[in-house]
C-alpha cells in the first residue's frame, strides 16, 4: 500500500495527517488528527501498513507524541496503534467499551466528561454512542472543534451497522454535538468541516430524511430490504446495494423502536 500521506493546518494547534486505511470507498484513508504543538496526541492513527505508519511518523515532524486517542473500536481507526505506540512510547487512551471491543487491557479509559490537557490546550471527552457503543468525540471550547471521529464525514458517508449501531443514540449524538455550535468538526474522513454546527445539523436532517422516506415506502405487507431499498436510495450501483441495505437496517430498527414498522420472516411492513 502506498505511504502517502496528506495534510492539512487547522490552526496552530490542529493538524489533519490522512492515512492509508482499509476503510470503506470512495475514502481511502482515515485522518490522524495530531493536536498540539510540541508535546501532541495523535487520534485515531488507522493505518495497519507498515509504508504508512512510516509516513505518519515522519509527518510529525520530530513533536513529542505524548498520548494517543482512539475514537472507537474499528480496524480503519485502530490499525497503526501498536506501532505508534512502539515507535513513540505514548499512552494510549479509548472509553473502556472500546477496549472491550478490542480485548486489550492496557488503554487507560477515558468517560464521558473527563478533561485531556494535550499541550495547553483542554479537550472534553463526549460519549457519542450511535456508530460504535464506545464512540467518543473531543470538545475544545478554546478552539471551538469537535474532533467527531465516525459522527460526521467529510469524504463518503458514516455507515451504521447494527446491532453495535443505534440509530437514535446516533442522532441523539448529532444533536449534542450541533448545540455546541463549534467553529470546527474534524471528521475521520476528508477534510476539516466549517462550520461544525450547521454540519451537524445538515447530518441530522439527513438521517431525520431518509427515516421519513423509509416510513413512507413501508407497506402493509412484508418487504425485502432489497426491495425498500430501490424505492427509498433508487438506482445504485451493485457494489453500493449491500452497505444500502446495511444502512437501511438501522432505520428500520428505529422504526421498529418507534412502533412504526414490524419485522418478519418475509421482510419488513408497516405497523399501522
Amino acid at each position: 500500500m502506498s505511504g502517502a500521506v496528506a495534510r492539512e493546518r487547522v490552526s496552530a494547534h490542529i493538524e489533519r495527517i490522512a492515512v492509508p486505511s482499509p476503510t470503506l470507498p470512495p475514502a481511502t484513508t482515515t485522518n490522524a488528527w495530531v493536536l498540539g504543538q510540541d508535546d501532541v496526541m495523535v487520534v485515531d492513527p488507522g493505518c495497519p501498513w507498515p509504508d504508512g505508519q512510516a509516513a505518519l511518523l515522519a509527518a510529525l515532524d520530530g513533536r513529542r507524541v505524548r498520548s494517543v486517542l482512539l475514537t472507537h473500536h474499528h480496524p480503519d481507526h485502530v490499525g497503526g496503534l501498536d506501532a505508534l505506540l512502539e515507535q513513540t512510547g505514548a499512552a494510549a487512551y479509548a472509553h473502556p467499551l472500546t477496549a472491550a471491543a478490542l480485548g486489550r487491557d492496557d488503554l487507560r479509559p477515558v468517560v464521558e466528561g473527563d478533561v485531556l490537557h494535550v499541550d495547553g490546550v483542554e479537550w472534553q471527552a463526549l460519549h457519542t454512542p450511535g456508530h460504535a457503543v464506545g464512540h467518543l468525540c473531543l470538545w475544545s471550547a478554546a478552539a471551538s472543534a469537535v474532533v467527531a471521529g465516525d459522527m460526521v464525514a467529510g469524504e463518503g458517508t458514516i455507515i451504521l451497522a447494527p446491532p453495535d449501531a443505534d440509530l437514535a443514540a446516533f442522532m441523539a449524538g448529532l444533536a449534542r454535538l450541533a448545540a455546541l455550535e463549534p467553529t470546527w468538526a474534524l471528521p475521520a474522513h476528508g477534510p476539516a468541516l466549517r462550520p461544525g454546527g450547521d454540519v451537524f445539523r445538515m447530518n441530522l436532517a439527513h438521517r431525520a430524511a431518509r427515516t421519513e422516506a423509509l416510513a413512507a415506502a413501508l407497506a402493509p405487507h412484508p418487504q425485502a430490504p432489497s426491495a425498500l431499498v430501490a424505492q427509498v436510495y433508487g438506482p445504485l450501483p451493485p457494489a453500493v446495494v449491500p452497505l444500502a441495505e446495511v444502512q437501511l437496517h438501522a432505520h428500520l430498527r428505529f422504526l421498529v423502536d418507534a412502533g412504526e414498522a414490524l419485522e418478519g420472516p418475509l421482510g419488513w411492513a408497516r405497523a399501522r
